[in-house]
């Protein structure tokens, strides 16, 4: 799962999917958290595997607040593509949708939060 999630966001990448969605998506994510905008993608990447994107940062330079505002979201904004699946099939698709909507929602919240405290 892990390799064709890979490979579906590559093919968004060529097609620029990923440009468009961290151009418009992006923006108000980092005002709202003051992070650069060239992390989004590795945000995008977050929903395949969580570790691998949180140590993805570390050519980013951000500072000590940033680090922690991003990884603090990235470890919350969405389930990974597993734990998704998982949920669409022992829930279904809408119950899944509640539960990604409520912890992305829940990722800004503390995030924005953890912005303005540190």
């Amino acid at each position: 799962m892990i390799i064709f999630g890979i490979l579906i966001i590559n093919v968004l990448d060529i097609l620029g999917v990923i440009d468009y969605i961290s151009r418009t998506a992006g923006r108000p994510l980092t005002a709202l958290l003051k992070l650069p905008e060239e992390i989004i993608p590795v945000m995008i990447l977050g929903f395949l595997r969580k570790d691998v994107s949180i140590a993805m940062l570390a050519p980013f330079g951000l500072s000590a607040k940033q680090f922690i505002i991003s990884s603090i979201f990235l470890v919350l904004y969405l389930p990974c593509v597993a734990s998704f699946f998982t949920l669409k099939k022992e829930m279904g698709l809408l119950t899944t949708l509640k539960i990604v909507l409520l912890t992305l929602a829940s990722a800004f919240l503390v995030s924005i939060l953890l912005n303005f405290i540190l």
